[in-house]
């Protein structure tokens, strides 16, 4: 049939280094001097941020830095990009949230980022995280979609009132309708989507390294599309793509969810010009499930 013949078996050339552990994941990634970096994330699902300490952790052993959301305000980063425009019913522009890497005054989902503490080992962050004190004002949620859209649901964005952030169709309409006023029999259906995740065996994983001589960020990270991922990055950090080098190795499982831009990417790369070290982010479990 010749190569790439339709039905033509096409041999796994990667199987015998993987089999034999000469794989490398984003967690073998290992650069000089590298710090570490870990997440404070919000326990609550929208609530406002009254107060944020975190005098008592950058004293804590070993820690280097802590960003909040404050600095990123100040940082003058642009807004993260929104890969697929919709409108709304009026054909007017989507609403699109103002997201942050940091969350500065109020957190949205349960999970959000509310500060990045970077330390000289994984064990010092996650120990100096236990000492930021966050004083939240818990606010209703809402867990199903469909109770999101319904008249008093709580308001997620004060820009958007109705909480809905566009409406698409696809498909004839028309001819549908048509076809269903026809019919001889209907039947009518709800379904109830179980929450899933994409729970790759491998974990999400940044390592951020910015050359202060040649003024160049490179990124290790698992992912799916180093070009969009770089493309994505000097977007918002306000930088020319040539500027930033997306290092990818073997990944572990994806399933879509490793194929886009995350927080963790842009903060890796800028703790790393502040510090002028490289710094490792690696996703626990229970953050990859959150």
């Amino acid at each position: 049939m010749g190569e790439f013949g339709i039905g033509q078996p096409v041999p796994r050339t990667e199987d015998p280094r993987l089999l034999q552990g000469r794989g490398q994941y984003g967690d073998d990634f290992l650069l000089a001097n590298q710090c570490y970096g870990y997440f404070l994330r919000s326990p609550h699902a929208n609530a406002k941020i009254l107060s944020l300490e975190v005098s008592a952790a950058k004293l804590a052993p070993g820690v280097k830095l802590i960003l909040t959301g404050k600095d990123w305000e100040g940082a003058g980063f642009s807004p993260f990009p929104v890969a697929v425009p919709r409108q709304k019913r009026d054909g007017s522009p989507m609403f699109t949230g103002p997201r942050k890497a940091l969350s500065s005054d109020r957190v949205r989902l349960v999970g959000d980022e509310v500060a990045f503490i970077v330390a000289e080992s994984y064990s010092q962050a996650k120990d100096a995280a236990e000492l930021i004190e966050v004083d939240y004002e818990i606010m209703p949620s809402v867990t199903a979609s469909k109770d999101a859209i319904k008249e008093n649901a709580p308001v997620i964005w004060d820009e958007c009132p109705d909480n809905e952030c566009f409406f698409y169709e696809l498909g004839n309409k028309i001819a549908v309708e048509n076809a269903l006023a026809a019919a001889a029999h209907k039947t009518q259906i709800s379904y109830h989507i179980n929450r899933i995740s994409a729970n790759a065996m491998e974990p999400r994983i940044s390592i951020g390294d910015y050359d202060r001589r040649l003024d160049r960020y490179t990124l290790h990270t698992s992912t799916q599309s180093v070009h969009g991922i770089r493309d994505h990055v000097a977007s918002i950090m306000n930088l020319p793509p040539s500027k930033v080098r997306v290092v990818s190795g073997d990944v572990g499982g994806a399933f879509g969810m490793k194929g886009d831009i995350y927080h963790d990417q842009i903060l890796v790369l800028w703790a790393s010009k502040l510090l002028e070290r490289p710094v490792k982010w690696t996703a626990d479990r229970t953050e990859s499930l959150m």
